[in-house]
């Protein structure tokens, strides 16, 4: 499937877990939010797991890759980081 013109330049797709993450950002450019606070909002409210092998299987994978999203956009200076109180919460660099 082809993909658009600015998605190559980018790197990228439009739906991409970064573009996600850094449009929510935007639309809530007042506020800054942890990962657990990120991942509700982009992946939904999860249930806890059952056991080790059901977090592994179900929600480590979405962690994973958020993670990786987070930093990739600290990266492109499009967001910060900053740790209060032993969390670290993420906003839109504007």
């Amino acid at each position: 499937m082809p993909i658009k013109k600015d998605e190559f330049e980018k790197g990228r797709r439009e739906d991409s877990l970064e573009n996600r993450i850094e449009n929510f950002l935007k639309e809530s450019q007042d506020s800054a939010f942890s990962q657990s606070e990120l991942a509700e909002v982009i992946f939904g409210k999860t249930r806890p797991p059952k056991d080790f092998i059901d977090f592994l299987v179900n929600q480590y994978p979405n962690l994973l890759q958020l993670n990786e999203a987070i930093k990739t956009l600290i990266q492109e200076n499009k967001i910060e980081a900053k740790t209060i109180g032993g969390t670290t919460y993420y906003i839109r660099k504007k």
